[in-house]
């Protein structure tokens, strides 16, 4: 441990080099990267899987496929309101992959 106490004195060799951090941060990345190495320091957001489907996020790809399943079946007909859609939705996921999934 250095005398300044938990990574004081690195905080301060990095602010005099511009880089500012806090006292906190500096103690998690270090945790960080001696558990995982450099790869600790990568920004956790980046680290995250990307989305099969661009523009839904982490959503499970089964709820983005119920919608557009769901719609592909009323191409003759009026498509109702954002309730109706919802509630179609819900039985095209419970029939496919059962009741609470």
């Amino acid at each position: 441990m250095d005398p300044d106490g938990a990574g004081g004195r690195e905080v301060a060799e990095l602010a005099v080099g511009g880089q500012q951090i806090s006292q906190r941060t500096f103690l998690l990345m270090r945790r960080r990267h001696e558990a995982e190495g450099l790869w600790g320091l990568v920004d956790g957001r980046s680290r995250k899987p990307s989305a099969r489907v661009p523009g839904t996020g982490r959503v499970d790809e089964r709820v983005v496929v119920a919608p557009t399943d769901t719609l592909a079946g009323q191409t003759e007909r009026s498509t109702g309101d954002c309730k109706r859609l919802m509630m179609q939705t819900e039985q095209v996921l419970a029939q496919n992959h059962g009741e609470g999934q």
